[in-house]
């Protein structure tokens, strides 16, 4: 499952406004969002993404836990701590889960798209008694072994690999901003 890339800006855009949520102490994140966008298998309007802020409906519901954290347990105000918002959003992802079984050893991309083809076919051309010969000879090997495209394939026709569509949030926690009776991480 991928997202459709064309209509993701339509999760963020004006972050609150259709959202009938006020916000007593400010946003709980960033009011418009810069969203990256990562097309996949080629395809220009499917992929995956990455914000610098929420998607516009999960603001409600951090402002509705941010208002049960500021309330005093005797019902008194502390204006410096309710005056912050203790949860705030930051960031968020949507990406398919596939990619954490396919990607390469250690690295962001999976083999097939890291160029190792080529760079055992341009290494032909690597001038002797340079560090790029070596390099070439350990490329050279891995593909004599097993071709990226070959690699990728084993890995996806593993029955049991998660193909679910993914979203996560990321927050950040002000720890001064709730109660010290709060603090206790539980």
């Amino acid at each position: 499952m991928l997202v459709n890339l064309g209509k993701i800006h339509e999760l963020f855009g004006d972050n609150f406004g259709g959202d009938h949520t006020e916000y007593e102490h400010g946003i709980p994140g960033l009011a418009n969002s810069s969203v990256r966008l990562y097309p996949q298998a080629g395809l220009r309007s499917a992929g995956h993404f990455q914000a610098t802020g929420l998607m516009k409906n999960f603001y409600p519901h951090v402002e509705a836990l941010n208002r049960r954290l500021r309330q005093q347990a005797d019902g008194e105000d502390d204006d410096d701590r309710l005056g912050r918002c203790p949860i705030f959003g930051v960031g968020c992802q949507g990406y398919n889960a596939v990619m954490h079984s396919t990607r390469g050893y250690g690295a962001q991309h999976h083999e097939a798209q890291q160029g190792v083809v080529t760079a055992a076919l341009g290494g032909h051309f690597v001038i002797e008694g340079t560090s790029g010969l070596d390099h070439w000879k350990k490329v050279l090997q891995d593909c004599s072994h097993n071709l990226p495209h070959k690699v990728f394939e084993l890995k996806i026709s593993n029955e049991g690999i998660t193909r679910d569509l993914r979203l996560e949030n990321v927050y950040v926690v002000d720890m001064t901003a709730l109660k010290e009776d709060d603090r206790s991480g539980e």
